[in-house]
């Protein structure tokens, strides 16, 4: 009966990890979805996007592309730390006990 439940909570621990390596792949891909779609957009609309923020914010062109370098900087830092990281480790780790 006791082997019963242990090999019943091993198959969830299983299941459950799965299910979180698949929402980490997710994650990861709809995250740099977004960073291609911000680099897509700042590539096409520099000029507008620029004219939008200067109205708001007393920014030069220079510190605008700066802003905006180190922002998709530090998106795609977060993304692989946070997502894509524990989802190739989980990845790795989940090959190892087959």
């Amino acid at each position: 009966m006791k082997n019963q439940a242990g090999e019943n909570q091993i198959a969830a621990n299983n299941e459950a990890v799965k299910k979180l390596t698949r929402v980490l792949g997710v994650c990861s891909l709809l995250a740099m979805g977004v960073l291609l779609f911000w680099l897509v957009v700042y590539l096409l609309a520099t000029d507008f996007l620029y004219g939008i923020h200067a109205t708001f914010f007393d920014i030069t062109r220079d510190e605008f592309e700066r802003a905006n370098y180190y922002g998709m900087g530090f998106f795609k830092l977060l993304v692989s730390v946070l997502f894509f990281l524990p989802f190739l480790s989980l990845k790795i780790v989940s090959r190892g006990e087959r």
